[in-house]
Formats: C-alpha cells, sequence, structure tokens
C-alpha cells in the first residue's frame, strides 16, 4: 500500500500545529488562537460576516460569533453596516486597532517565514503556495460535498 497522502496529511497537520503553538505563542497572551485567525481572515479578506469567516477557518460558526462580539467589544473589529442587529448576519472589519494587530500579526509571520523558508527560491515559494490553495479549495469542495 502507498502511503504518500497519509505522510503528508499528517506531516501537514503535525507542522500545523507545531507553527500555530510557536506563532501564537506571543499573541495568546492578549488573544486566544480562534480571534487570531478571524483577524488574519479580515485582514487578508474583509469585511466578511462570520458564516465566510468559520468556512476559511474550519472554526465553528458559533465560536466565530462569540469571539467576534468579543473582538467587536475590545475595538478590534467593527460592524461593516449597522442595518443588521445578528452578528452572523453582519459583515465585520478591522478597526484602525485591529488593521494595527494585524499588520503585527502579519509582520511576525513573515519573519517567521523567512527562518523557515529563506533558502527556497521565489519562483519554488510561488508553485508551493499554488500547491497548497489548490488543496485548500479541494478540501473546501470536500468538507461541502
Amino acid at each position: 500500500m502507498n502511503d504518500k497522502y497519509s505522510s503528508l496529511l499528517f506531516a501537514f497537520v503535525s507542522f500545523g500545529r507545531k507553527f500555530g503553538k510557536i506563532t501564537l505563542q506571543e499573541e495568546r497572551s492578549i488573544l486566544a488562537s480562534s480571534q487570531y485567525m478571524i483577524i488574519y481572515i479580515l485582514g487578508e479578506k474583509g469585511p466578511l460576516v462570520p458564516k465566510v469567516i468559520s468556512e476559511m477557518a474550519f472554526v465553528d460558526k458559533t465560536a466565530v460569533s462569540r469571539d467576534s462580539r468579543e473582538l467587536l467589544k475590545r475595538g478590534i473589529l467593527k460592524k461593516s453596516e449597522v442595518s443588521e442587529t445578528k452578528i452572523y448576519k453582519t459583515p465585520l472589519e478591522l478597526t484602525e486597532e485591529g488593521t494595527k494587530l494585524y499588520e503585527e500579526i502579519k509582520a511576525n509571520l513573515n519573519e517567521i517565514g523567512e527562518k523557515l523558508f529563506g533558502y527556497i527560491d521565489s519562483s519554488t515559494l510561488t508553485k508551493m503556495l499554488k500547491t497548497l490553495r489548490t488543496a485548500d479549495d479541494k478540501l473546501m469542495k470536500l468538507r461541502n460535498s
């Protein structure tokens, strides 16, 4: 039996967990890991409703709504539209403070990324990223089927 896929997927999961523990160590003093993901996703793709954030982060929609309410209270997020009263229907975006936090998170990730992948040439990194995005898209389709 060929186990190349199970080994690869296990390596991704293992790497992701280790990477998360290392990179989030500093931010965890002020953020839960799910809040960290919300900020990063909104910084990259926002404004978005919690349902879309939960799908992108593979986190339960209820947890995203709960964390979003906490981030709203802390002034890190704001509602994009005031017409909706229910958080799960309201597009959210980063405040000025949230944008600063996002920039710090992104800088931290880039610094760590340089240490991990700095030896790889740009074209190879681009191919790796394209491959991971394709795999992510396929994973989302599997999840939704």
